[in-house]
């Protein structure tokens, strides 16, 4: 948003709330730091990702104690690929 890269910056969660208050917490930020992105925050609407350029995906789990990085890796692949499914739906 900083840069003017997007007109538009949707943050997408599934944790209730969350998504909606870092938007909140961005935009408050918007006159120190210069940038006029319309930020927004969701719940689990993939629609308002509907014809964007760019998607970024940072879900997954943290690794636990004892858990491998293959056991990790197949985990958050699932998520991932369920995240990137329901993109381009």
């Amino acid at each position: 948003a900083i840069k003017n890269f997007a007109s538009e910056v949707v943050l997408l969660d599934i944790k209730e709330g969350y998504a909606e208050g870092k938007a909140m917490d961005l935009m408050q930020t918007a006159s120190l730091n210069g940038f006029d992105t319309k930020i927004t925050g969701v719940t689990n609407d993939y629609s308002k990702t509907a014809n964007s350029d760019i998607c970024v995906i940072t879900s997954g789990i943290p690794r636990k104690p004892g858990m491998t990085r293959e056991e990790l890796i197949g985990i958050n692949a699932g998520i991932v690929r369920s995240v990137s499914s329901s993109l381009i739906e």
